[in-house]
C-alpha cells in the first residue's frame, strides 16, 4: 500500500536525508567536542534537527511543485524531471554538510564568508592544499555512496500513478503541508531564525546546531552586506576631500589636562533598546516613563540634546563600539579580523576586564563569535542569565532587562572583591516587539493621552504596550544604580543612552524634528575622583562623543580626528550620526542649526523647537558641515584603511 503513495520518493528523500544530516551532526559533536554533557548534545541534536528538516524541505520543494504540475494532461514526464531534482538537491544538501564538517576542522567555526576566499585567493593552491592536509577520497567516498543510496531510493519508489486523482491530491496536499512546516520550522508566531542556533553557554553546541546549508546561507548574507572596495579614501572623496590633510584642516585638535589620577574606575555602558528622547521627556505622574531612573539620574549629568550613531540597533551598536560609518562590518567578510579601530581595545590594553552582556541572544548578528576578536574578553547572554537565575519567562528577543543588571551587579562586586577593572557594555532587549513586561512587574501609571501632539494614532494599543516596556527598562536601570553599593558607585563610570529612538509612537514626515526622530538621552554618571567639571549639559552630543569622553576621562587620551568631543570640556560640541538621511550618508546639529546629507547638503536653522530649511546657509551652519563631514570622512577612511590592509 506504501508503495502506491503519490510522490513517494520525496517522502523518501526527505526522510533520509533527516537521518543521514542527523548521524553527520552526531558525528561533527563526537569528533570535534570535549567533555560535553549529554543534555547539551542531545538539545544540540533536537535543535539541528529542525535546522535540517528546514533546509531539506525547502531544497525538496521544486520536485514537489513539479510534481503538483505533472497532474496536468500530457505533463507526465515533469515526475521523472522532480525526481533528478530531488537527487540534485538532496546531494547539495549532503555536500555541504560535508564542506561545513571539513570547514570547522580547518577555520573552528562553521561554514563563514571565509570560503569566498576559495575563488579570491590562489585557488590552484587552495585546492593543492586541500589535496594534500585532508582526506579528499574520504570525503568522495562518502559523498558519493551517499548519492548513490538516494538515487537507487528515488529510483525504486514508485510514483503513484495508479492512484485516484482525489488520492493524488491528498497526498499531494499532505506533502505540502509537511514541507510547508518543515521549511518553516516552527507552528508558532515566527519562523526558525538564525537567532535559534543560540541554545546553551557552550559555544561549541551553538556552532553544532548549525548546517553546512543554513552556515553558507549566513556567510553569503555577510558576504552581500559589505564590500567596502581598495580604495582607503573613497568616503572622504565622496564627501569633496581629495586627501586625509584636506579634512583635517577643518578639525579642531582637542587637548586634554591629565588628571594625574592613577587609579581606574569600573567602566559600565548600558544601550538601551528604543530608549528615546521623546518617551523620555513625555515622563509625569500619569504617565510614568523613567520608573526608578528618575530618582537614580540625580546622580549624573543628562544630555537631552543628543543623537544616535545610527537608526537600527546593530548599526548605532558598531557605531559606537567600532566608531564606524560603515555598518555591519563585524558581521561582513572583514569581521573575521582583529579591528585595530576598535573602541573596546584601549580599555582592554590598559588592562580592563571586557564584558558584553545583553538580556538577548549572543548568536544574533554573531556577536559571540565576532565581537571577542575586537577587544571583548567574555559574552553574557539569555543563555548564561536563565541557568544562571533559573528564569522560565522569556519574549521574542530575549529575557527581562532585570536579570542583565542584577548580572552586571555580581560581576562588578566579584570584580571589587578580586580587585579586577571591568568595562561592561550591555544591551537591552525588554523595549522592543512583542513589547511585554515580565508577569510580576508593578506597572506604574501610562497615558497615551499626555504623549505630545506629534503621537501616532495609527495603532494606539501598540503605543501603550510600548510605553509599558519602555517604563520597565528604564526602571530596572533605575534599580540598577539605586542598588549599586557606595563603594562600588564611588569607583565606577556609568554611561546610558538609547540604541535609537522609539518606533511607532511617533511621527516623523519631514526634517522639522530630525532631531527628535534620532534623538536619544545621553546619561553620564562619573564619580568626583574622575569628573573634572560640571558640564553643559543643553550642549549637543550623540553616540559619536560618548567613547572620546571615557578616553578622556579615564586614560587621558585625546579625541582622535576621527572622533567626536569630550563632553566635559568647555568646547561646544555638535551632534552628529552616521545615517542615511535624504539621499545620502551623515547629518548634525548644533545650537546653530542643522545639515543633513553631507555630499549634497540640505541646512535648516532653528525655529523655536522645530528645524526649517534654508538657501541661505549662515557661516556658522556651513563650519557645522564642514567640520562633521571631515571628522565622520576621517571615521571612514580610519576603518576602510585599517579593513583593507
Amino acid at each position: 500500500m506504501t508503495k502506491r503513495i503519490f510522490g513517494r520518493f520525496i517522502w523518501t528523500a526527505f526522510l533520509l536525508c533527516l537521518l543521514i544530516l542527523s548521524i553527520v551532526r552526531f558525528a561533527f559533536i563526537q569528533h570535534y567536542g570535549q567533555d560535553l554533557l549529554s543534555t547539551d548534545i542531545f538539545s544540540a541534536l533536537q535543535r539541528g534537527f529542525l535546522f535540517d528538516a528546514k533546509w531539506t524541505a525547502l531544497a525538496l520543494l521544486p520536485g514537489l511543485l513539479l510534481l503538483i504540475l505533472s497532474l496536468i494532461p500530457r505533463c507526465k514526464m515533469l515526475q521523472s524531471i522532480a525526481k533528478v531534482i530531488t537527487i540534485v538537491n538532496g546531494c547539495v544538501i549532503f555536500l555541504l554538510a560535508l564542506v561545513n564538517f571539513a570547514f570547522f576542522g580547518f577555520y573552528g567555526t562553521p561554514i563563514n564568508s571565509l570560503i569566498f576566499g576559495f575563488l579570491e585567493d590562489d585557488t590552484v593552491a587552495v585546492i593543492v592544499t586541500i589535496w594534500k592536509d585532508w582526506p579528499v577520497f574520504t570525503y568522495l567516498a562518502i559523498f558519493f555512496g551517499f548519492a548513490v543510496l538516494l538515487t537507487w531510493l528515488v529510483r525504486i519508489s514508485d510514483t503513484g500513478n495508479k492512484q485516484s486523482l482525489r488520492s493524488k491530491v491528498i497526498s499531494l496536499c499532505l506533502l505540502t503541508i509537511v514541507l510547508g512546516i518543515s521549511a518553516r520550522g516552527s507552528v508558532g508566531k515566527f519562523p526558525l531564525r538564525h537567532t535559534d542556533l543560540n541554545i546553551s553557554t557552550n559555544t561549541f553546541i551553538n556552532q553544532s546546531v548549525n548546517n553546512g546549508t543554513q552556515a553558507l546561507y549566513d556567510a553569503f548574507k555577510e558576504r552581500k552586506s559589505q564590500d567596502i572596495g581598495k580604495d582607503p579614501l573613497r568616503g572622504l572623496t565622496a564627501f569633496g576631500f581629495n586627501s586625509v590633510e584636506d579634512a583635517q584642516q577643518f578639525i579642531q585638535k582637542e587637548l586634554i589636562t591629565s588628571n594625574q589620577v592613577t587609579t581606574k574606575p569600573h567602566i559600565v555602558i548600558t544601550i538601551m533598546e528604543a530608549m528615546g528622547r521623546d518617551l523620555f521627556e513625555s515622563h509625569q505622574a500619569n504617565n510614568n516613563m523613567l520608573g526608578a531612573f528618575e530618582q537614580a539620574m540625580k546622580s549624573g549629568d543628562l544630555f537631552l540634546n543628543a543623537i544616535s550613531s545610527e537608526h537600527g540597533t546593530f548599526p548605532s551598536l558598531e557605531g559606537l563600539l567600532f566608531n564606524s560609518p560603515l555598518s555591519p562590518i563585524s558581521q561582513s567578510k572583514y569581521g573575521f579580523k582583529r579591528f585595530e579601530f576598535s573602541q573596546v581595545l584601549p580599555f582592554k590594553n590598559a588592562g580592563y576586564r571586557t564584558i558584553f552582556l545583553t538580556s538577548g541572544t549572543a548568536a544574533w548578528r554573531n556577536i559571540a563569535n565576532n565581537f571577542p576578536k575586537h577587544g571583548f574578553d567574555e559574552i553574557y547572554d539569555d543563555v548564561t542569565l536563565k541557568q544562571r537565575y533559573h528564569i522560565t519567562e522569556s519574549n521574542t528577543w530575549g529575557i527581562p532587562d532585570q536579570y542583565m543588571f542584577d548580572y552586571a551587579s555580581e560581576l562588578l562586586q566579584e570584580a571589587e572583591q578580586k580587585d579586577d577593572r571591568l568595562f561592561i557594555v550591555m544591551l537591552s532587549t525588554t523595549n522592543h516587539s512583542p513589547h511585554q513586561t515580565p508577569q510580576n512587574y508593578d506597572l506604574k501609571p501610562v497615558s497615551f493621552d499626555l504623549l505630545p501632539s506629534w503621537k501616532s494614532h495609527k495603532d494606539v494599543k501598540l503605543s501603550l504596550a510600548i510605553l509599558e516596556t519602555y517604563q520597565y527598562a528604564n526602571d530596572a536601570l533605575g534599580n540598577f544604580l539605586l542598588s549599586m553599593p557606595k563603594s562600588i558607585k564611588d569607583q565606577t563610570v556609568v554611561v546610558a543612552t538609547g540604541d535609537h529612538n522609539t518606533r511607532s509612537v511617533f511621527e516623523y514626515p519631514d526634517a522639522s524634528r530630525l532631531h527628535r526622530s534620532f534623538g536619544v538621552p545621553v546619561y553620564f554618571q562619573v564619580p568626583a575622583t574622575w569628573r573634572p567639571s560640571t558640564p553643559d549639559t543643553t550642549k549637543w552630543v550623540g553616540h559619536f562623543d560618548i567613547f572620546p569622553t571615557l578616553k578622556a576621562l579615564v586614560l587621558n587620551q585625546s579625541a582622535l580626528d576621527s572622533e567626536g568631543c569630550n563632553v566635559y570640556s568647555s568646547n561646544r560640541c555638535e551632534a552628529i550620526t552616521f545615517s542615511q538621511i535624504f539621499g545620502g550618508k551623515g547629518a548634525a546639529i548644533n545650537e546653530h542649526g542643522a545639515v543633513a546629507n553631507f555630499a549634497n547638503p540640505q541646512f535648516f536653522v532653528w525655529d523655536d523647537d522645530q528645524l526649517k530649511p534654508t538657501a541661505e546657509p549662515s557661516s556658522a551652519l556651513q563650519t557645522l558641515w564642514m567640520k562633521a563631514k571631515a571628522k565622520v570622512g576621517m571615521a571612514d577612511y580610519t576603518v576602510r584603511r585599517a579593513l583593507i590592509e
